[in-house]
């Protein structure tokens, strides 16, 4: 099966779009997952970069850990 990277750029951008007029007040979590050997080779590196750089132009999207986003769940849970 061929790795289509010219793909995942927009299915990124795409799925943030919705996110982003859907969500209200809700919060939502979108994983990247980031295969070394296939996003992290030179000739497909520019569509990643296009893609974070997209996405980090919205206000309110936060870069997380799954550490940052478990104490931040862990905190809205004993206060709300």
């Amino acid at each position: 099966m061929a790795h289509r990277t010219d793909r995942r750029p927009p299915v990124a951008v795409g799925h943030v779009r919705l996110n982003v007029k859907d969500v209200g007040a809700a919060a939502r979590v979108m994983a990247l997952v980031v295969r070394p050997y296939i996003m992290g080779v030179p000739h497909r590196l520019k569509y990643f970069r296009s893609a974070l750089a997209h996405i980090q132009k919205h206000p309110g999207i936060v870069f997380w850990t799954g550490e940052q986003i478990l104490d931040w769940y862990s905190a809205q849970r004993r206060t709300g």
